[in-house]
C-alpha cells in the first residue's frame, strides 16, 4: 500500500493481541461470528473505558471486572 501499511500485517498483530488466529478475520462460519461479535463487544468497553475521566472510577471498574473473572476461576 502507498502509505506503508499493511492490513494484513495488523490483523495479524489484532489476532496474536486477542489469542486468536488470523484466519478469524477472513474466513466464515458460526466461529467467525460468535468472534467479530466479541471483537464488536470489546470495541464498545475500550470506548467506553476512554469515556472514564477519573482515576478513581477507572479503579472501581477494573475491581468489579477482576472480581468476576476471580469468581469465574473458583
Amino acid at each position: 500500500m502507498e502509505d506503508g501499511s499493511d492490513p494484513a500485517r495488523t490483523l495479524r498483530r489484532i489476532a496474536d493481541a486477542l489469542g486468536l488466529p488470523p484466519d478469524i478475520f477472513f474466513g466464515d462460519g458460526d466461529r467467525q461470528t460468535d468472534v467479530l461479535a466479541d471483537l464488536a463487544a470489546m470495541a464498545e468497553l475500550l470506548r467506553l473505558w476512554s469515556t472514564l475521566r477519573s482515576d478513581v472510577d477507572r479503579a472501581r471498574v477494573l475491581v468489579q471486572i477482576r472480581d468476576l473473572v476471580k469468581q469465574r476461576e473458583e
